[in-house]
């Protein structure tokens, strides 16, 4: 191979290399010139930051780290920092913020409890349980030494120095972040002080973005929307995670008493009937408990994406489920007296007047004499009122956008991407009128003897909304 020869008057040895250094110097300085008490590093200097930062600490330290939906704790370097300054006698603090308790693994725990046992004061908090306020504050992996100097990570919310690192001794830094620290700090547990019954809604940090990938795939309409649900389907989770649609989790306490007792009277081959994620699904399998064993689960739905949310659900707790892809009028036919209890969650108001009768002749079918429906029914009671259909819209919309900032650094998207994705829910979900209670009592007497009911206010999608919580039974 013939040597590189140089051009006349050019040199590509050290000199070139220096002009591209002052270039970098050049860089740098610019972005450090708007705050002599700011400085920014390239990731590469974490350690060596990190390093600098412990040896000058002389009274405390407080540490967050924020942990991966998936993610356990992971050991590098700078642990044993930490480990060595707690054992000079430096008050020494990790607060791990989690997207959810279902990662506390017996692994995670080994891992905080050794940090423990080597002197550091190890709290755990849920990002659900942030305030509002404190979810609004860019929360960042980061280290305070001294209430006098500041290192923080690239933030997931901030993307304009992505990539570097800050140090600061800034007041308004200090200050921000000494506040942020001492509200996780107090919100969050030790580990010996937290839950035992982790929530059914937990693993929705790890699903959403999973499922929200896969509905572009495996929807293609049902009876939401018969020409394709990937709008419905692919925002679920992530609107759950915000808290801002109908769910089970609104009514918690009854689908867990009258699921409960169901189990207790014999319920053996339950049927969800028609579901948009897990959600009633977990509800079902919370109630079984060990009954799971002698269960037959079924789960039916046009469409196979919620089918896939049931089996990644049933797969991660351990149970076994058979998901159908049908129609459950056309599925009520070929399973005749084949069930004991169908559980579904606001799913007649999804349906026009005629389609929701033939429903609930087809639940009728579907259940032995004695089986039992535990659902909830939307009452429509007229025009809502103080918003219009778009300021209602455009509230929905700006409330996702808020709560979001909690979720982000956990499951990423834009706030743009959020704002129209909830924008266009609003816009397409509908929900189809029966009329009052009595109205709705009188629809399902055609069919089925109400056992109980109760009228629960909850926050509501666009607006505040009431909803019939009723168990009925067919007949013997």
């Amino acid at each position: 191979m013939q040597e590189a020869q140089a051009l006349p008057g050019r040199d590509l040895g050290e000199d070139t290399l220096g002009l591209y250094r002052r270039v970098l110097d050049r860089v740098r300085r610019r972005q450090d010139s708007h705050n002599a008490k700011t400085i920014y590093f390239g990731s590469e200097a974490k350690h060596d930051v990190l390093s600098t930062l412990a040896e000058r600490t002389q009274e405390r330290a407080t540490l967050l780290y924020i942990v991966d939906a998936d993610a356990t704790v992971q050991n590098d370097q700078t642990d044993v920092l930490w480990q060595d300054l707690a054992a000079t006698g430096v008050e020494t603090q990790a607060i791990y913020l989690v997207a959810h308790l279902g990662i506390l693994d017996a692994e995670f725990i080994a891992q905080l409890s050794a940090q423990e046992a080597d002197g550091i004061k190890v709290r755990v908090a849920n990002v659900a349980w942030l305030s509002d306020d404190l979810a609004a504050t860019a929360v960042y992996d980061c280290v305070l030494s001294d209430d006098a100097v500041l290192v923080f990570s690239p933030s997931v919310i901030d993307t304009d120095r992505s990539g570097l690192w800050t140090v600061t001794v800034a007041d308004e830094h200090l200050s921000a972040g000494q506040q942020m620290l001492s509200d996780l700090w107090s919100i969050a547990r030790g580990l010996d002080d937290l839950p035992t019954d982790l929530d059914l809604e937990e693993p929705l940090a790890q699903s959403a973005r999973l499922i929200g990938d896969v509905a572009s795939v495996l929807c293609v309409g049902d009876h939401v929307d018969v020409d394709g649900c990937t709008w419905y389907h692919g925002v679920w989770q992530y609107l759950r995670l915000m808290d801002m649609v109908s769910t089970p989790s609104w009514h918690h306490d009854f689908y867990s008493r009258e699921l409960n007792q169901a189990v207790e009277l014999g319920a053996r081959s339950p049927v969800v009937s028609g579901t948009a994620d897990y959600s009633v699904f977990a509800y079902l399998v919370g109630a079984l408990g060990d009954s799971e064993s002698h269960t037959k689960l079924t789960v039916v739905d046009q469409c196979n994406t919620p089918l896939f949310a049931c089996q990644w659900y049933a797969k991660r707790v351990g149970v076994r489920v058979t998901t159908v892809s049908d129609d459950i009028r056309s599925y009520a036919s070929s399973h005749a007296g084949q069930h004991d209890l169908i559980v579904t969650d606001a799913f007649l108001t999804r349906f026009s007047a005629d389609e929701r009768r033939e429903v609930l002749r087809d639940w009728h079918t579907m259940l032995i004499p004695g089986g039992r429906v535990v659902t909830t029914i939307r009452i429509h009671t007229g025009p809502s009122r103080g918003q219009t259909p778009d300021e209602a819209v455009a509230s929905f919309r700006d409330r996702a956008t808020s709560r979001w900032r909690r979720w982000q650094p956990f499951v990423g998207l834009e706030r743009q991407q959020v704002a129209a994705m909830a924008e266009y829910y609003a816009r397409r979900m509908i929900s189809n009128p029966i009329g009052g209670e009595l109205d709705i009592r009188e629809l399902i007497e055609g069919f089925f003897v109400i056992e109980s009911s109760e009228v629960a206010s909850v926050p509501g999608e666009l607006y505040p909304t009431d909803y019939l919580r009723v168990v009925l039974r067919k007949e013997i």
